[in-house]
């Protein structure tokens, strides 16, 4: 392959949070196409205050180095996700629509679901929902996940998404909150290299102050450690919040970064978020990273 994604099969993204020890024995990957039906899911009207995001990179098929990828805009793109009984489909304004896609592998406790499949163009698609943030503790009122979606001239957009029912702004705190919860995503390097990421994600909500401090720690590829990990900076405006992302303890050297997330359920109990960057790692690597991850009080 001559460019990161030229000729590239979309990667399983679904071993990139079972991968990680709080959801060890998911398993991971797997699949095939989908049958040749596939019942869309039935059609669903979300409440009130249901809301989702995505931060999506798109990666041209004649695309050599990572570094001349930008990072999408902060403001996130529009998600919506309908799942039915053994299918699902994330749509993103401006970005990948998976189509209605199979379930290939779910958790014992349904708190991880993956599916693969075709979209509606004939592209490759894999999608990932999580619900599941430590091994006792499940998302009620948020979810998040990685999409991958193969593109015309051998480009890809992967990306991060989160969604669910946002909390009220007449029930948002005024103190502050520390969160707990999980990462799964991707790292695209120099040259061809993709590989699935798994971590532990802490984020300290001052909303009186109105900002957002986290991390994303214990970061492993392929189960190996990167020996990096990511700081988490943002401004919260209503039960939102945008912000930047860089190398803990700011090392390596961050060319473009976005985040993007939400406060979920009653009095914000739990926060959801999408990721990107590009950068060169403190250990000298070029690399892409783009995922999302979930935690609760």
């Amino acid at each position: 392959m001559s460019g990161i994604s030229a000729g590239m099969r979309i990667v399983p993204v679904a071993a990139a949070v079972a991968a990680a020890a709080l959801v060890a024995g998911c398993g991971g990957g797997g699949g095939g196409s989908p049958a040749a039906a596939v019942a869309p899911p039935p059609a669903k009207t979300y409440p009130s205050g249901q809301y989702g995001k995505a931060l999506v990179l798109t990666i041209p098929g004649a695309t050599t180095s990572v570094t001349a990828l930008a990072s999408p805009s902060a403001a996130g793109s529009d998600a919506t996700l309908t799942q039915g009984a053994t299918s699902a489909a994330l749509t993103v304004t401006g970005g990948p629509s998976t189509g209605t896609l199979p379930m290939i592998q779910s958790s014992a406790g349904a708190d991880i679901k993956s599916y693969k499949g075709f979209n509606g163009s004939g592209n490759d698609a894999e999608l990932l929902i999580v619900k599941s943030v430590t091994a006792s503790q499940t998302l009620t009122d948020s979810s998040f996940g990685v999409v991958a979606v193969a593109g015309p001239a051998g480009s890809v957009q992967v990306g991060g998404f989160h969604q669910g029912t946002i909390t009220p702004a007449a029930q948002m705190p005024t103190v502050t909150a520390t969160y707990n919860g999980v990462f799964g995503g991707l790292e695209l390097s120099d040259p061809t290299t993709v590989r699935t990421l798994a971590g532990t994600t802490a984020l300290t909500a001052n909303f009186g102050a109105g900002t957002v401090q986290g991390s994303v720690s214990n970061l492993k590829a392929g189960g190996l450690a990167t020996g990096y990990g990511l700081d988490l900076n943002g401004n919260i405006s209503g039960n939102t919040y945008t912000g930047t992302t860089s190398f803990t303890g700011g090392g390596g050297n961050v060319t473009s970064s976005a985040l993007n997330g939400a406060f979920y359920g009653a009095n914000a109990a739990e926060t959801a978020g999408a990721l990107a960057l590009t950068g060169r790692t403190p250990i000298g690597s070029n690399v892409a990273i783009t995922g999302a991850y979930g935690a609760k009080k």
